[in-house]
């Protein structure tokens, strides 16, 4: 009807002009050097091998959508606006009070690559520690959130922003408002340099801190706890508040 064609009309808007000002930081010129300066290099010459060529293009689209996500997430208030796409949530220029120059934007962009790779490592280790465990349990939850680690979906984005706050101690989301976007980076840019075995376990712990929380969440009474999980995490997510998940994964601390 007109309502819903309405709505979808001002989704869309409200995305096209995040894209309009994500624009800026992502594109493809800051994203090569950021891909470049992690080792993963994309060759853009058009002579290139095929299969080169399309994996080049591969990476670059996943980092791409994985940036995207990450940057909504780390500069909204609060950052699980990452599953709301409100343009007004996110502090476009508070980023560039800090990062005006393209040496800035630069250095922002690898930093947020690194976080980016640096996930996808912890995802990967503990992937092959499920298979060779062969848990019939831990496959369970792997199956129940196998979306966290699929591009596109924005919850794997959301795991390093609520890793980066678990890591850092910043507590709720009033806190993470008042944190200083230069102070924010500056601190996530010591953590990689100096705290990555650390911060690694960090994004562990936040994942079963997430994944914990949302089975706690869910009652399981009408429906079995995949289908609820399956039908209610976007929501779950978007609903949660930051200081839910930093006390679970205090909890698991102890």
């Amino acid at each position: 009807d007109s309502l819903t064609i309405a709505k979808t009309a001002n989704t869309q808007n409200k995305i096209e002009k995040i894209n309009l000002e994500l624009s800026e930081f992502v594109r493809p010129q800051l994203l090569k050097i950021a891909l470049s300066k992690i080792g993963l290099k994309i060759d853009d010459n058009s002579n290139a091998p095929i299969p080169s060529l399309a994996s080049s293009i591969a990476i670059k689209n996943v980092i791409k959508t994985d940036l995207r996500g990450l940057f909504i997430a780390l500069f909204s208030s609060p950052p699980r606006n990452v599953f709301r796409s409100d343009y007004s949530a996110i502090r476009f220029d508070d980023v560039r009070t800090h990062f005006r120059g393209l040496a800035e934007k630069k250095r922002l962009i690898t930093l947020l690559a690194r976080l980016i790779l640096v996930c996808d490592v912890v995802i990967q280790d503990m992937k092959e520690n499920n298979e060779s465990s062969q848990s019939l349990a831990t496959d369970k939850v792997f199956k129940l959130y196998k979306r966290f680690f699929e591009e596109g979906k924005n919850y794997k984005s959301y795991i390093i922003v609520v890793a980066v706050c678990c890591h850092l101690g910043i507590q709720d989301e009033n806190s993470y408002k008042k944190k200083d976007i230069g102070e924010l980076v500056n601190d996530m840019s010591k953590i990689i340099d100096n705290e990555l075995a650390s911060f690694r376990e960090t994004i562990r712990y936040t994942f079963k801190a997430i994944a914990i929380s949302s089975i706690n969440r869910s009652s399981s009474k009408d429906k079995p706890l995949d289908d609820e999980i399956a039908q209610q995490l976007s929501k779950f997510m978007s609903d949660t508040s930051l200081d839910v998940f930093f006390a679970t994964y205090g909890t698991l601390l102890i």
